[in-house]
């Protein structure tokens, strides 16, 4: 049995300036179970060091919790995000808050959407990943079109590819991001539009199919489209350098999902 100063040691450990081997201490300590660790997670959300609490709320995302234990970190994280400060704490609070699903947790999480940090708004994306209420939507609709690219691009992909929601907000939300400046906002769009069958996708998507050769994610696209006018475009990537096994396998999909003819 692991004690309190051997996860203290490792929760220091993964505050430290080489990000290997913080990221190693981080991966240990998400992989513990049992009440030890939970104990020494609780404990270092209070931590007096900002990077304690960070590296605490990561691992609260990621552990396994009873009932009694996950109403524990439910609390604590609830409570933090009402009082904290940092912004890369917060960030990694409202993550850890995409587990909790109660009205206790959404309505702190919900408050920080409008922070000033992007890191932080970024980290209310995360917590709102797969949520799939009014309100959420709603807020997540309104942070795809944040100032900062990685806010609009990871809520771009929370409304396209984590939600089945399909009404007009949703869908103009992703229309106005498939002009945006940012690739990958722009194949996120994609992404989500093609999902919903919306034939708004298609000239988008065949352009970023010349620009960036087979991806996946747009194969994907293509094949959930199943639109006859990107047979040129997915004939011309047959050729392409970077294809393997199983991107060729999903170009084939793609093709036969989009040829009328074709038995699929």
């Amino acid at each position: 049995m692991e004690t309190h100063a051997d996860l203290h040691a490792l929760f220091t450990a993964a505050t430290q300036p080489d990000p290997s081997a913080a990221a190693a201490a981080l991966m240990a300590l998400q992989g513990r179970v049992g009440r030890e660790v939970v104990a020494a997670t609780l404990e270092h959300l209070d931590a007096a060091r900002a990077p304690l609490r960070a590296v605490a709320a990561e691992v609260a995302g990621q552990l396994e919790l009873d009932e009694a234990d996950a109403a524990k970190v439910r609390s604590v994280i609830v409570n933090r995000m009402l009082i904290e400060k940092s912004a890369v704490v917060l960030a990694a609070l409202t993550a850890a808050a995409q587990r909790f699903d109660d009205a206790g947790v959404l309505e702190p999480l919900l408050a920080l959407a409008e922070h000033a940090d992007p890191l932080v708004r970024e980290g209310v994306v995360f917590g709102l990943m797969g949520r799939e209420d009014e309100v959420c939507l709603a807020t997540l609709i309104g942070l795809s079109a944040d100032e900062a690219e990685p806010v609009r691009t990871w809520a771009t992909c929370a409304l396209g590819g984590h939600t089945e929601a399909d009404d007009d907000a949703v869908r103009a939300a992703l229309v106005a991001r498939l002009t945006d400046a940012s690739l990958g906002c722009r194949v996120e769009a994609i992404a989500g539009l093609a999902r919903r069958h919306a034939p708004e996708a298609v000239e988008p998507l065949r352009v970023a199919l010349v620009e960036l050769g087979p991806d996946p994610v747009l194969l994907e696209a293509a094949a959930s489209l199943g639109d006859p006018s990107l047979l040129p475009v997915l004939d011309g990537l047959r050729t392409h350098p970077e294809l393997t096994p199983w991107i060729t396998e999903a170009l084939d999909e793609a093709w036969a999902r989009c040829d009328p003819e074709a038995e699929v």
